[in-house]
């Protein structure tokens, strides 16, 4: 949560200080790994501005370095309603660091759960039983993608680029950093964040499901997943293969997988 300081105006976001009177943060954004532009898009030319905050968009964005967001109307989200009863049921506020909401069993459209030996019950847990607006999200890719390589051999374009561009964007939007479908954060109003750790299966579930669904190959998937890992996640295995734990990995397979055997549609 923003803290305000009264003596010098700024509001305290956890990483740096915001200026409400300049509506930009007053220092650069940074990573823990030095990169030249930190969490930067090329195919969204706002993100490269390192000082803004939420890409000059208040009204529909906030900047809380979580992930499943619950501010706002998406408070009404079968997910956040979960989180919030549990949390109000065993005594724990908004601006607790950590809730140990064990979730509700995923269910498959045909209202089987999914095995995960990870688990101490063995399913796998969420905030929501339904994942079918991950799978949507990825088929949503996958069209853009399409139009986007359409467009660009007609125009005489390269496609490649064009197809490129599309993946990074839709896979970015839903898995990365503030990524629609990572439920190991919760995001409350004012960008309060709560850990969440016991949704990291399912996280990972959703990273295979939603790529399978936007049409990428396994072996691409975890290539890809590796490749962030190694540049965003201290949970990087050097030793494994595709750099990725064997949990990681396995809850990635089983997320493409099960969107490859036709559970959540084509």
């Amino acid at each position: 949560m923003a803290n305000n300081g009264a003596e010098t105006g700024l509001d305290y976001f956890g990483a740096r200080y915001f200026s409400g009177a300049q509506g930009r943060f007053t220092s650069p954004d940074w990573s823990a790994k030095p990169q030249p532009v930190p969490y930067a898009r090329l195919e969204d030319p706002q993100t490269l501005n390192l000082y803004s905050y939420v890409r000059n968009n208040p009204l529909s964005r906030i900047d809380p370095d979580g992930h499943i967001d619950c501010t706002g109307k998406n408070a009404q989200g079968i997910g956040c309603q979960y989180i919030a009863q549990w949390n109000a049921e065993h005594g724990i506020g908004n601006t607790a660091k950590k809730s140990g909401a064990p979730g509700v069993p995923v269910k498959l459209p045909n209202g089987q759960t999914v095995p995960n030996r990870y688990s101490a019950n063995g399913v796998l847990m969420a905030p929501t039983s339904d994942l079918r607006p991950v799978a949507a999200a990825g088929r949503a890719i996958k069209k853009n993608v399409d139009e986007s390589a359409s467009l660009a051999v007609y125009g005489g374009y390269d496609a490649g680029s064009a197809i490129l561009g599309q993946l990074v964007a839709g896979l970015a939007t839903n898995l990365a950093q503030n990524g629609d479908f990572d439920y190991q954060r919760a995001t409350f109003v004012k960008g309060q964040l709560q850990q969440l750790p016991q949704f990291r299966d399912v996280s990972n579930f959703n990273v295979g499901l939603l790529a399978q669904q936007a049409g990428l190959s396994l072996d691409e998937v975890l290539t890809i997943a590796g490749t962030y890992a190694l540049l965003k996640s201290p949970n990087y295995s050097s030793d494994q293969p595709y750099g990725l734990d064997p949990r990681t990995r396995d809850l990635t397979v089983l997320g493409y997988q099960t969107g490859a055997s036709g559970a959540y549609g084509q």
